[in-house]
């Protein structure tokens, strides 16, 4: 898991130079079918009736936070997830994490994809 570019830069400017940083009031996990890179826009699963989710997040535990929600993604278009991006906000909000999953899944036309409560963390390290 990495922090965004966006995510950075606004971290940075609220650390050193006092510029406000609002957290966001919402989240949501975005699917992706290659690296989304540093920017958490690029390779974002499109078709089928892909919409990202919302995604909720517990407490922090040592550098650790995990999803506090379970989410599912119906009727998936055929496409291979092997990674994820957390946006603020909105499906199309700027995006704050990206990460890659344990196990990519493989879906077809069609296909559901589920993750359950705790199955996405995000690491400070």
């Amino acid at each position: 898991m990495t922090a965004t570019d966006y995510l950075e830069a606004k971290l940075l400017d609220h650390t050193l130079t006092g510029t406000v940083f609002t957290p966001p009031t919402s989240l949501y996990l975005c699917l992706h079918f290659a690296d989304p890179t540093e920017t958490g826009a690029a390779n974002q699963v499109v078709g089928g009736s892909y919409v990202p989710q919302l995604i909720t997040f517990g407490p922090q535990s040592g550098s650790k936070s995990s999803s506090s929600n379970a989410q599912t993604f119906t009727n998936m278009p055929t496409v291979t997830v092997s990674h994820f991006a957390i946006r603020e906000n909105s499906p199309t909000g700027n995006p704050l994490f990206v990460g890659t999953l344990t196990t990519s899944k493989n879906l077809t036309a069609g296909d559901p994809i589920s993750f359950g409560v705790g199955q996405i963390a995000i690491l400070a390290d």
